[in-house]
Order: C-alpha cells, then sequence, then structure tokens
C-alpha cells in the first residue's frame, strides 16, 4: 500500500502544475504535451503497452482469486494513476491470497528484497523528483 501512496502524490501533485480552465482543454493539452518530445513519446508508448499486459493480468487474476469489483481499480487506474490503483489492487490481492491460503508464509529472498528495495528507490526517487518541480 505504501507504493500506492507514493504513486497517488508522485502524480497528483504535478496536476497541480497543469492549467485547468476546463476537462476538454485540460485533456487536450495534457496529450500534446505528453507527446511532445520523442523522449515522452517513448515512455509513453512504454507505459501503455505495459498497462496492457498488467490489465490483462488484473482482469484474469481477478477472475481466478474471485476478486470482486476488479473494475474499480482498471478505471481508476485509466481516469487516475495507473501507479496508484495497480499497487492498490496488489495489494489487496496479496491480502486475499493470504485470507484463502491458511498458513502461507513463505517468506522472500535476498534476491526478491533486493529487486523490491530498487523498485521501491527508483518510484521514492521520481516522487521526490515530482516533489522538487513543484515547490522549486
Amino acid at each position: 500500500y505504501a507504493l500506492a501512496a507514493v504513486g497517488l502524490i508522485g502524480t497528483q501533485l504535478q496536476i497541480t502544475r497543469m492549467p485547468f480552465s476546463n476537462f476538454i482543454d485540460a485533456t487536450k493539452q495534457f496529450w500534446i504535451d505528453v507527446v511532445s518530445s520523442p523522449a515522452s513519446l517513448f515512455l509513453t508508448v512504454d507505459l501503455l503497452v505495459l498497462s496492457s499486459v498488467v490489465f490483462v493480468w488484473m482482469f484474469s487474476e481477478a477472475r481466478r482469486c474471485k476478486i470482486r469489483f476488479v473494475w474499480i481499480y482498471f478505471l481508476g487506474a485509466l481516469f487516475v494513476a495507473i501507479s496508484f490503483f495497480v499497487p492498490l489492487y496488489m495489494g489487496v490481492r496479496q491480502r486475499h491470497l493470504r485470507a484463502i491460503e491458511q498458513g502461507f508464509d513463505t517468506p522472500l529472498a535476498v534476491s526478491d528484497w533486493v529487486a523490491v528495495l530498487i523498485a521501491v528507490a527508483c518510484g521514492l526517487a521520481a516522487t521526490i523528483y515530482s516533489i522538487s518541480t513543484v515547490l522549486g
């Protein structure tokens, strides 16, 4: 859940920097900015392809695990922030799996913790950068 909070803070702070006259104009300007350079277009395509894979997994996993209301996570990821709703879904999924699999206490290996720490560090670095652009 901590990564969901990091994702929400890091993305939503940037919204405060966008000029909003109305929803349609703001959305148009957002997509103009998103494709304004080869680097931003690269990241956009990369994120959209990854998002597609994640959504396929999310729906199939929700069906397999009998997790209800997966559409809330999907729509939230599309309209609020994927970096908030996918980690939130994964936390809910993990809690659900632990509830149905009694005795599930397999500890993470050292290599798992290293990968998790790298991912968290990258997310925190991006959020700190996002905050620094807002503050100054």
